[in-house]
C-alpha cells in the first residue's frame, strides 16, 4: 500500500512538472516567434555588400564572408549581390542537374514572398562535410539587383534554426 501511494505521488509530481515545462517551452517559442517579426527599424547593413537584413538573434557580422555567423551552431549566412540581374535569371539556371553537379542534393524549392512583398525563391540542398551532414538554404530575391544568400547549418540543428533563418532571409533587401 505504501509503494502504491508513493507511486501515485511520483506520477502526480511528474505530470505537474511536465505541465510547467510545457508551458515554459510554449512561452519560449512564443517569445522567439515575436522576435522574428519584421520591423523596418531592425534592418542593418550586411557587411561588405549593399544589402539590408535583420539577422537572426545571436548572429554576429563577419566581414570575411560578407554576412553573419552563429558560432554556437556553426551556422553561416553569406550574402552576394549581382547588380543589374533579376534573381529569376539565376533561379532559372538552378536545375536539379546543375545542383547535383555542384555536389549537392536538392531537397526542396520554395517560391516565397519577402517582407516587402517581392518575389523570392529558396532552394534547400543537402551535402556532407567530413562526417557531418549539412543543409544549405540558397535564397534569391531582387528584380534589378539579385540578392543571393547562402545559409549553411548542421542538419541536426535544422528544427532549432530553420524558422529564424527563413524569417531573416525574408527581410533581405
Amino acid at each position: 500500500m505504501i509503494m502504491r501511494s508513493l507511486f501515485v505521488n511520483i506520477m502526480v509530481i511528474c505530470i505537474f512538472s511536465s505541465n510547467i515545462l510545457a508551458q515554459s517551452l510554449n512561452d519560449f517559442m512564443l517569445e522567439r516567434e515575436n522576435a522574428m517579426q519584421y520591423e523596418e527599424s531592425k534592418l542593418i547593413n550586411a557587411p561588405g555588400v549593399d544589402v539590408k537584413i535583420i539577422p537572426p538573434e545571436y548572429f554576429i557580422a563577419d566581414e570575411s564572408i560578407n554576412g553573419f555567423v552563429h558560432k554556437g551552431s556553426a551556422c553561416t549566412m553569406q550574402i552576394i549581390e549581382v547588380a543589374g540581374v533579376n534573381f529569376k535569371n539565376i533561379v532559372h539556371g538552378m536545375t536539379n542537374e546543375h545542383i547535383e553537379k555542384q555536389g549537392y542534393k536538392l531537397i526542396e524549392k520554395m517560391d516565397l514572398t519577402n517582407a516587402i512583398g517581392q518575389a523570392a525563391t529558396c532552394f534547400v540542398v543537402g551535402f556532407k562535410s567530413g562526417d557531418i551532414e549539412y543543409e544549405r538554404l540558397m535564397y534569391f530575391t531582387g528584380e534589378t539587383k539579385a540578392i543571393w544568400i547562402n545559409t549553411n547549418y548542421p542538419k541536426e540543428m535544422k528544427k532549432l534554426l530553420l524558422p529564424a533563418l527563413i524569417a531573416s532571409l525574408l527581410t533581405a533587401q
